[in-house]
């Protein structure tokens, strides 16, 4: 992604700059240290949602005002991203479709966070210890960074291709509150440079990824806390300026919102409230609250998917958990002296950052997912950069054992451990099979598990090992789920069980008769079992329902070119070339018919 990189290295290395105390060289370090931590994910290939994002999603394979025009009003995937694509059309532009390249940007993106991040711990910690040297408040701010860039937590939103917008939303995310903060350094008639530079970061965030629309409710609780600007009670006059001065941002975070919710309702991905009600949302939203402080403090047993209950309670174990958690954390920041504003300040913040994804707008199939946890959780990271700068007052005191030179050295143990935890799911993450294969470790009845394990092993060449879990998938579902009927069915096919993967998909095309792919797949078992005509029909019909399917116009002209049917064929085989023009199969079988047809001729 040549084009943003340079923009946020450029970024990272101005906020880092500062007269009194250099900060370049920890940041260089940081940069380095998180890459080499994450540099695994670059023998990594794309899993789950990376394929309908990138192999499945022809819209931003150009930077023609057609594709820019197509990135910028789409709501492909659920979800209005418009800088997002635009990342992915650099990349393609560069790479075409090798995941060594996409994973490329997202490692150089997070380690640029991790250098955003550090620049704004050491800021807000200067804030909050006004009397100490730069070596405190860099080491402090350097940990804090580790915390942040070097955990488990984060390793969903660098190694997943299509999380990207975790990464780009989190870069301008940071500069924003970076430039903000600067900007209230400053007399009040030098802020508007700053202010309009943070206000265009936050448009370019919430272009990235929703999940920053609380922007703005951060903002206030920094000025209520460590900037005091808005203190209780207000002065009327001067609340009405610092409200005044979140309308921008205000607007921005509308449009997000309103771009966001739209994506959702077309393509009807809200999990409707009959389905769900709000009991289990409430139960839902009290437990994901717990869930990412425990994750934070003891990331073990992490899964890529915790599959959503059918219903949850206010009475369920897990939700009592999650509210002992939450209830031990208060009460640990307490005993450490983190009460009233700081307090308030942290938990505010948390509260505000994860209220998208806690259930009242729930939308796919998680319970909660460790990505959310990617912003939301920076609090904590910031926390334990305060430690370090307390435990060095204590040194400083004598106090060899304090209760902070405890936490120092829980939280750099606590750091290396994490590094080996990253590890670890990073090698979870390196394909479809390990990844469900991770989850069917800790939860084996889960449809979506199930399903997306035969799919991953029909990708990778092994249909007879999916045909098992294509049919527990479907015995989770019932009978009438469509996309499991075909899953198995694709699994039969490959395995050479083309009898019954036949029936299943005569019934799938019965019940669905508009759905493209089951007629192509019918007409690939059907052409299996010499039956050349009816697979024709078969193939037709699929591309007159799907006309922009390379597949279907590829198995289409395939058919009619081993029947010597050049003329036919010819046309579906070159438009499947075109739609598809990453696929070096169908450019092959293209030459190849080509070639016979010259052959062919007298």
């Amino acid at each position: 992604m040549p084009g943003l990189l340079p923009a946020l290295g450029g970024a990272a290395a101005t906020v880092l700059r500062d007269k009194a105390h250099p900060g370049i060289w920890p940041g260089l370090a940081l940069f380095v240290l998180t890459g080499l931590c994450f540099a695994g994910i670059l023998r990594n290939g794309f899993v789950w949602d990376d394929w309908p994002f990138v192999p499945g999603t022809m819209g931003f394979r150009g930077l023609d005002f057609q594709h820019l025009r197509w990135m910028a009003t789409t709501a492909r995937m659920s979800t209005f991203a418009p800088l997002a694509w635009l990342s992915y059309a650099v990349d393609y532009s560069a790479w075409g479709l090798d995941p060594f390249g996409y994973h490329l940007t997202n490692l150089l993106l997070h380690a640029t966070n991790a250098v955003l991040f550090f620049g704004l711990a050491r800021l807000l910690l200067r804030r909050l210890f006004p009397q100490e040297d730069g070596a405190a408040l860099g080491a402090g701010a350097a940990l804090a960074a580790l915390v942040f860039s070097i955990h488990p937590l984060r390793v969903e939103s660098v190694s997943w291709v299509s999380e990207r917008r975790d990464l780009l939303a989190g870069a301008f995310f940071l500069a924003t509150l970076q430039l903000y903060l600067r900007a209230q350094a400053r007399e009040p008639g030098r802020r508007w440079g700053l202010m309009s530079a943070s206000i265009a970061c936050f448009a370019l965030a919430a272009l990235s990824k929703p999940s920053v629309v609380p922007l703005p409710i951060v903002l206030l609780i920094l000025d209520y806390y460590p900037l005091q600007r808005l203190r209780m009670p207000a002065r009327p006059a001067a609340a009405a300026g610092v409200l005044a001065e979140k309308i921008p941002y205000l607007l921005i975070a509308s449009a997000a919102a309103f771009m966001a919710i739209r994506a959702q309702v077309i393509t009807q991905n809200f999990v409707a409230m009959d389905q769900y009600g709000l009991p289990s949302r409430l139960a839902q939203s009290l437990y994901g609250l717990g869930f990412y402080l425990e994750k934070t403090l003891a990331p073990l047993r992490l899964c890529p998917l915790y599959p959503l209950p059918e219903r949850m309670s206010l009475m369920d174990p897990m939700v009592w958990r999650s509210l002992l958690v939450l209830a031990a954390g208060a009460w640990a920041l307490g005993r450490c002296g983190v009460v009233g504003k700081a307090a308030a300040a942290l938990w505010a913040y948390y509260l505000a950052m994860l209220l998208p994804v806690l259930g009242p707008l729930q939308n796919g199939p998680q319970l909660v997912a460790m990505r959310y946890s990617y912003l939301a959780c920076l609090g904590w990271a910031l926390l334990a950069g305060a430690a370090v700068v307390q435990a060095g007052r204590a040194w400083e005191g004598r106090r060899r054992w304090s209760r902070w030179s405890y936490a120092v050295a829980a939280l750099i143990l606590g750091a290396a451990v994490n590094a080996g935890l990253v590890q670890a799911h990073i090698r979870v993450c390196q394909d479809d099979v390990s990844l469900w294969a991770a989850v069917l470790a800790q939860y084996p009845d889960s449809f979506n598990a199930n399903l997306n394990m035969a799919d991953g092993l029909i990708r990778s060449g092994d249909p007879r090992s999916a045909v098992a879990y294509a049919r527990q998938a479907l015995l989770r579902s019932g009978a009438d789920d469509g996309m499991a009927t075909l899953c198995l069915a694709k699994a039969l096919a490959g395995a050479g069980f083309l009898p019954e993967s036949r029936l299943r998909l005569e019934r799938l095309v019965r019940k669905r008769p508009d759905w493209s792919a089951a007629h192509d797949l019918l007409g690939v078992v059907l052409a299996g079992q010499g039956e050349t005509n009816q697979a024709l029909e078969r193939f037709r019909r699929a591309v007159a329902l799907d006309p922009h399917s390379a597949q279907a116009r590829g198995n289409l002209g395939s058919l009619l070119a081993r029947q010597g049917r050049f003329a036919q064929a010819l046309p579906f085989l070159e438009a499947a070339a075109r739609l598809a023009p990453d696929d070096p199969r169908a450019r092959a079988v293209l030459e190849q018919a080509r070639l016979d047809s010259r052959l062919s001729q007298p």
